[in-house]
């Protein structure tokens, strides 16, 4: 039984205790606000620096892809010259080639820098196929430049030549794909990284782990925000589509400009179908094209391709289109990159009426029409000099002047072309022809003049031939006839003189 002494006694002892406890208690609040601090800065600090990441792979994704766009348009004007090239013979088109092929170096060099792995990746896979399609053309530009055009287009439209391209198109693809794979799989590294110290902390830690929480849902937001100011400020026309219905989701302010909508409203309510003609220009019906080609990026996760698009206000126009496959609100989309390619094909067309017309004089002139090289290698034999000559221009061109017609050397007419390419423009000349290959033989005029290019570069002989073998037979037939004259006229005289010295004797 407690008595009141005893109760007070043991109030009296329990009073070092609860202040024991008490002064314990502080030290442990203070133990716990010091850690929770502690673990709050670190979160923060890790929070952000996962943020920070975030925020590069992001832009080296997004920059990557425009620099991957950027490889296959350019790798797309480099074939398309050369084929040019061989089909024209227009020594522009390699021009053309060689000056957009550094820019090519220069986007390759980019991504190497951007993401080096990757590259490495794609130059294991595709250097061998990029260095063939590169010898290819150099082989057909050499072809080109000895006028051979049908050797020059056997090249680049043989099935290697398709093949080579398009083990370098997969590449990039692949590149396109890896890239985005990466991305995403760091993007959810960074999300498990974050919730893995959330989760760590969750128990003793609450508000740390609801200002992780906010951190992470503002981070994504930002991300989201990051790739829509991407999305809207770039100067291609872009845009996405989704399933089931695969019509456009959204567009850029370039797409709505580019298709002639009033708003982006109105161009997504539309699909590509909407927005092209019922048949695009190789015959076949655009819903079934336009099904193939989603569903080749939707497998290989991106592809390239022609398209003709149509404006809502129902003009037609060709383009290059670039679907890229994407994870974006839990939902797999496409993206595609649309670009007016108008002016391009205007100029190409342009060019093959020009190359026409220009062979259509060359081949009905009534005259020998002859272009050299700086090599002095024929590059024109027009029809009439194999009519002349009795050899075809496949017999003729890319050899050397001499090597096809030795006499040349012995005419004089190979010193006045060497003498042409130096700047000098002589008077007509007249030569006695022979073919040996033919048998062929008579007088020939010659007019030739030195081939400048753009810059006022000599860069071959021009030159006109015409046949005055009948000229020359009537020349001589007439010197003949005179010398018969005047043989004549002398014998006459002769015979006169001699009767008058009769006559004096008799």
């Amino acid at each position: 039984m407690n008595t009141p002494r005893a109760a007070e006694s043991g109030h009296a002892e329990s009073r070092p205790l609860r202040a024991a406890i008490g002064w314990g208690s502080r030290w442990r609040r203070a133990a716990i606000l010091i850690v929770s601090t502690a673990a709050l800065s670190w979160l923060c600090w890790d929070f952000l620096a996962v943020d920070r990441e975030m925020d590069r792979d992001n832009a080296r994704s997004v920059h990557m892809q425009e620099l991957i766009g950027e490889v296959i348009h350019l790798n797309e004007v480099l074939t398309m010259s050369a084929r040019m090239a061989a089909a024209t013979l227009d020594p522009a088109w390699e021009a053309r080639y060689r000056g957009f092929e550094p820019k090519l170096d220069v986007a390759i060099d980019l991504i190497s820098r951007v993401d080096p792995e990757t590259m490495s990746e794609f130059v294991a896979q595709t250097g061998a196929t990029n260095h063939r399609s590169v010898e290819m053309e150099n082989r057909a530009f050499a072809l080109v430049r000895r006028n051979d055009s049908a050797a020059a287009s056997a090249i680049l439209t043989s099935p290697e030549y398709d093949r080579q391209k398009e083990v370098y198109a997969d590449g990039m693809r692949q590149m396109s794909a890896s890239i985005k794979k990466r991305g995403e799989a760091g993007l959810e590294s960074a999300q498990n990284q974050m919730l893995w110290v959330v989760g760590g902390v969750l128990g003793a830690l609450v508000p740390v782990t609801l200002y992780g929480l906010a951190v992470f849902r503002t981070s994504k937001r930002r991300a989201t925000e990051r790739f829509r100011v991407l999305f809207e400020s770039s100067g291609d026309a872009l845009m996405t589509v989704g399933p089931p219905a695969w019509k456009f989701t959204s567009g850029n302010s370039a797409t709505v400009a580019l298709f002639n909508a009033k708003d982006v409203a109105e161009f997504i309510s539309c699909g590509p179908c909407d927005l092209s003609p019922e048949r695009q220009p190789d015959g076949r019906a655009t819903a079934d094209k336009a099904k193939e080609m989603i569903e080749t990026a939707m497998r290989e996760g991106s592809h390239y391709f022609e398209w003709t698009h149509k404006r809502l206000g129902g003009e037609e126009f060709p383009a290059t289109v670039l679907l890229t496959r994407m994870e974006y609100g839990g939902k797999t989309i496409l993206q595609a990159t649309v670009r007016d390619i108008t002016e391009r094909k205007r100029t190409e067309e342009a060019l093959r009426e020009a190359d026409e017309f220009n062979q259509q004089i060359v081949n009905c002139a009534r005259e020998g029409i002859i272009v050299y090289g700086r090599d002095l290698r024929f590059k024109t034999w027009n029809p009439y000099m194999e009519q002349l000559s009795g050899l075809s221009a496949k017999a003729v061109l890319g050899r050397h002047a001499v090597e096809v017609f030795p006499f040349l050397q012995n005419a004089g007419v190979s010193q006045r072309l060497e003498g042409i390419l130096t700047g000098e423009t002589p008077e007509a000349m007249e030569f006695a022809y022979q073919v040996p290959q033919t048998g062929r033989a008579g007088w020939a005029s010659d007019v030739s003049a030195p081939l400048r290019n753009a810059a006022g570069e000599i860069v071959g002989i021009i030159g006109t031939v015409r046949d005055v073998t009948e000229k020359k037979q009537a020349e001589e037939e007439l010197v003949n006839e005179r010398e018969f004259l005047n043989t004549i006229g002398e014998f006459t005289s002769e015979a006169q003189q001699g009767g008058q010295k009769a006559g004096h004797r008799g």
